[in-house]
């Protein structure tokens, strides 16, 4: 039953009539709303928008925010990626270089008016390189391979450490090994 009920004591005699706040409930996907050209308009590698409003369970529209959430842009491709990707919010959007490693994502994220603090992450890099290993020093920005790193170029990531959790950082400069 989503019926309310409200019930009053009273505490303290005061003035009336009493002011009272009304907040949603926490939001609820089954009663969120998409509206928009986008949603019946899309064309194969044209943009496409919609609005999606976030609801509670009595279909209340939420208007806080941001609220604590995950936002997934996944980008893939069989050979380095090129280009660019636009992501929009509140009304403004950014552009971003398809292979911005999640620092940069971050600060451009961040430009856009009304964007709280964020966080980027990412669960790329996660192929196991076997038989080569790196040589990482504190207070430097380098890794110095034990051998040629032939399969990447500069911009591809690369995860050292642990292949789920090991930090991650982009490869911005190749040399020659000696």
């Amino acid at each position: 039953d989503d019926s309310i009920s409200v019930q009053a004591k009273t505490v303290n005699d005061g003035n009336s009539p009493f002011q009272v706040l009304v907040s949603p409930a926490e939001p609820a996907p089954a009663y969120m709303t998409a509206s928009g050209e986008g949603l019946r308009t899309g064309v194969y590698k044209s943009d496409a928008q919609f609005v999606v409003q976030s609801r509670d369970k009595f279909s209340n529209e939420i208007r806080d925010g941001p609220l604590s959430e995950v936002q997934i842009i996944e980008t893939s491709s069989s050979s380095q990626i090129g280009g660019y990707f636009e992501v929009s919010m509140f009304g403004s959007s950014v552009r971003v270089d398809a292979s911005a490693f999640t620092s940069e994502l971050e600060k451009s994220l961040q430009s856009i008016p009304g964007v709280g603090a964020l966080t980027v992450s990412s669960n790329s890099a996660k192929d196991l390189v076997v038989g080569k290993t790196v040589t990482v020093t504190k207070g430097l920005d380098t890794i110095v391979p034990s051998e040629e790193l032939a399969d990447f170029v500069v911009g591809d990531w690369i995860r050292i450490g642990d292949q789920d959790e090991g930090p991650l950082f982009s490869i911005t400069e190749m040399a020659d090994v000696a």
